[in-house]
């Protein structure tokens, strides 16, 4: 019988490369197993999220997921992704020693540079009394019942770790219970005195799910209560009515009705916070023919003003922000619904099943 093994591989010369448009070709050299230390036969590693200090580009931080044992694993590069090491340390807390969820899309856990090589990681975390629950989300520990949010920091490349709990879904019961997963993104805005570290995730209960955030403002320190990405939008009728008619129904869907994505972040050098995630109004295990959002919050992600920018049901998929981690100097960066994307003199417009939608005009308020 032959067994199969899985490794993180990473691509050295990508990871040495800043994500931008470069004046010369991109040059790849050969993938690296960076999990080369891990000798079980049995080992199964899932995707690698990646994040590249800004302050020094050699020093590569990667999210090495082991799906056996359902953790979240850290792993580093001084020397620009040509050789990893696993640091004794690990950022998962003792009291939730498990991350990896099944049906999440996105990578299990998440990790960003702030200032001065200080780095943060965020994940959902739970332990096996946590999935013992009557919700029938599925079978299997993390796949129901209560999962939490956590995000690590290390000012010493991984060689320690302060955990902090943001959303602890620890002991709810019944129609409390809730299910934060995936924890889908991570930002740190260092304009400031101090990092200001945003963390979004998806918060699912049994008759709703929203796309949620929370913000600390010292560093990782202390957390907001979460935050609704959403905003209130969906409670206005006449948005609802838009959808039924768009959906070509009679019905107007009911708020608890509309099924939302995970968020993901980028801020432009105003520090203005945007997020885009997609809604539509059937639950499934992929969002396709749903609708993508822009949120839009310049006070720190304590208040947002949200926008429709594909009206559903034209988005195939989760919405996404592709290449660099930050927008445009004037205004909202670029971004992707896995279809086509394309600037034109009014702005940028998105095109998927022929009909467009204008997003934003350049330095323009979306």
């Amino acid at each position: 019988m032959k067994r199969r093994i899985a490794t993180v591989v990473i691509a050295a010369g990508l990871l040495a490369t800043p994500v931008a448009v470069a004046a010369e070709p991109v040059r790849v050299t050969s993938a690296v197993n960076a999990t080369r230390d891990d000798v079980d036969p049995n080992r199964t590693y899932a995707t690698p999220a990646l994040a590249v200090d800004p302050e020094n580009p050699d020093h590569v931080a990667a999210v090495a997921v082991e799906i056996r044992s359902r953790t979240c694993g850290f792993l580093r590069s001084t020397n620009g992704g040509r050789t990893w090491t696993r640091p004794d340390a690990s950022p998962m807390l003792g009291a939730y020693p498990f991350c990896f969820q099944t049906e999440t899309g996105p990578a299990q856990a998440v990790v960003a540079f702030g200032r001065n090589g200080t780095l943060y990681y965020g994940y959902a975390g739970w332990d096996t009394a946590d999935s013992i629950s009557d919700w029938p989300m599925g079978q299997g520990g993390g796949w129901r019942g209560n999962v939490s949010v956590l995000v690590a920091k290390s000012t010493d490349f991984g060689d320690s770790w302060q955990t902090t709990v943001v959303r602890d879904a620890r002991g709810l019961q019944g129609d409390a219970q809730e299910n934060n997963r995936p924890v889908s993104t991570l930002l740190v805005d260092t304009r400031g005195p101090e990092d200001v570290v945003y963390v979004g995730w998806a918060a699912t209960k049994r008759d709703r799910n929203r796309p949620m955030m929370a913000v600390s403002g010292d560093a990782g320190r202390t957390w907001s209560d979460p935050i609704d990405l959403t905003g209130g939008y969906f409670e206005d009728e006449a948005v609802r009515q838009g959808i039924a008619r768009a959906m070509r129904t009679d019905r107007t869907p009911a708020v608890n009705a509309i099924d939302f994505s995970w968020p993901e972040f980028t801020l432009d050098s105003r520090g203005t916070l945007y997020s885009i995630w997609a809604a539509r109004t059937f639950r499934g295990p992929q969002l396709d023919q749903s609708g993508a959002y822009l949120s839009r919050s310049t006070d720190g992600g304590r208040t947002f003003a949200v926008r429709e920018i594909s009206p559903i049901p034209d988005t195939l998929y989760y919405p996404e922000w592709p290449g660099r981690p930050r927008a445009a100097p004037r205004g909202p960066c670029t971004w992707s619904m896995r279809r086509k994307a394309c600037r034109g003199p009014g702005g940028w417009t998105t095109s998927s099943t022929g009909a467009r939608s204008t997003v934003a005009t350049p330095g323009a308020s979306p």
